[in-house]
């Protein structure tokens, strides 16, 4: 099937921060809605500025200006959200020359903890580029809510869930209550935001208890972020119990959640929460939190979700499902249920939201 826009077959212009192959969330997304497209015969040019991301560096705002130079008039630009502030300064220029989509994971200001002064000069400069966009494309219900109150018209807004792959095998070797620890898996690149601290200490309140811990994820965005978990580890003396992977290889994480019984992830806020959908999809039970779209991935009776940053709740749900094998299952075969649309029926799905918030592309 080939996607055209009038008479001409639809070019996009898809602009990322850095190394498209980034095993986050994010570039994953936009890793897997470019390959799809590209299936669907839609030429896709990819455009990795470099330097620093979201708080940009000159190196990027360079690689930004190159870009807003050379993109051609009449272009359709799709900006990944973290990319967009090295376009700050071109949004006008592009915006009278270009159909410019942003796609938003979340809003910037919600990426870290920020004072409210700070908090308050992201979102307005945040704003006033999308408020230049033609459309905007978000992977939730609850990120559409985000970006609406950042002042853009909820019918500028495109919803593209994220696709999911569903693992072909059941389960495998799920701990069955025979008094050997469980094994906790958390997936989350090691940023704030991730609320990593937060689980160590709510798992140093369960240290009575028979469980490991696996962290993956990478371990060099957030140097302050690293060093306060190792922080945490050594004092709480969880360091023997806890292993932080760093990234690892597709296999490696598939045999990681084949052997998970809970699966965990405290994070501040979620756009959409693709490592809980992968954990559900492998019939995991989750504890996380009930931070931005994080209700909506995890339906009831999937997970316990608690308010992030409740160190006391964090713990509580995570010893209801250590204590009760025949919950933990069940919520296990719940979470396995849920049915999410597959990478191709995003793409699809993707180029209709191009189409229908930001008009026809060029």
């Amino acid at each position: 099937m080939t996607h055209r826009s009038g008479e001409r077959q639809l070019h996009l212009h898809f602009v990322v921060p850095g190394d498209l192959d980034q095993p986050t969330g994010g570039y994953i997304y936009d890793r897997r809605i470019v390959d799809e497209l590209r299936k669907l015969n839609v030429e896709v040019s990819v455009h990795a500025l470099r330097g620093t991301f979201p708080m940009v560096d000159d190196i990027a705002r360079r690689d930004g200006e190159r870009f807003a130079e050379a993109v051609p008039r009449g272009a359709t630009v799709v900006v990944d959200g973290l990319a967009l502030p090295a376009l700050y300064d071109h949004a006008v220029e592009l915006a009278g020359r270009t159909k410019l989509m942003a796609l938003v994971h979340h809003p910037l200001f919600l990426e870290r903890d920020l004072s409210l002064p700070e908090r308050q000069r992201i979102a307005e400069q945040e704003a006033q580029a999308l408020s230049h966009c033609a459309g905007v494309l978000v992977p939730s219900a609850r990120t559409r809510s985000d970006v609406a109150a950042l002042g853009i018209a909820e019918t500028m807004i495109g919803v593209v869930e994220p696709g999911l792959e569903t693992p072909s095998s059941a389960p495998r070797g799920r701990h069955s209550g025979n008094g050997g620890p469980l094994n906790l898996l958390c997936v989350g690149t090691i940023i704030e935001r991730k609320g990593h601290v937060d689980l160590i200490e709510a798992l140093s309140l369960l240290r009575d208890r028979p469980w490991q811990l696996d962290c993956v994820g990478s371990l060099d965005r957030d140097p302050p972020a690293l060093a306060s978990l190792r922080a945490a580890l050594a004092s709480t003396g969880l360091a023997a119990r806890v292993q932080l992977h760093g990234e690892v290889s597709p296999e490696t994480l598939d045999r990681l959640y084949s052997r998970a019984d809970l699966f965990v992830l405290t994070s501040r806020h979620e756009g959409y929460g693709m490592a809980l959908a992968e954990a559900m999809s492998y019939g995991i039970p989750v504890v996380s939190t009930c931070a931005g779209a994080i209700p909506h991935t995890v339906p009831e009776g999937a997970g316990i979700l608690v308010p992030p940053g409740d160190i006391g709740a964090i713990a509580d749900a995570l010893r209801q499902l250590m204590n009760d094998t025949a919950k933990r299952h069940a919520m296990g075969r719940a979470a396995r249920a849920v049915r999410r649309h597959s990478w191709p029926e995003a793409a699809r799905r993707f180029i209709e939201a191009i189409e229908s918030v930001g008009g026809r592309t060029g």
